[in-house]
């Protein structure tokens, strides 16, 4: 497999499931797992369980992005922005 299909799957890894850890990423995948961070930084791709939500507020934050089709970054956004906006 090529480096850019690495590559890739790697971010697709990284956006569909932002809770699983680079480490179990790079297992799956068969790539280091600096690589797995190096993709993560350079894509700026948070750690959703570095946000300190609980288990429940993570779960619901993945369901919804999953129902919306969007990130759960994107979740996340649009709910703080509706905070500060007061919507």
């Amino acid at each position: 497999m090529t480096r850019t299909t690495k590559r890739t799957q790697i971010h697709t890894a990284l956006i569909n499931d932002p809770a699983e850890s680079d480490a179990a990423i790079a297992d799956r995948l068969d790539v280091s797992r600096c690589y797995v961070t190096q993709v993560r930084t350079k894509e700026r791709i948070p750690r959703f369980r570095d946000a300190g939500l609980t288990l429940e507020n993570r779960q619901f934050v993945e369901a919804e992005a999953k129902a919306s089709n969007v990130t759960a970054a994107e979740i996340m956004n649009a709910i703080i922005t509706d905070a500060r906006l007061g919507l």
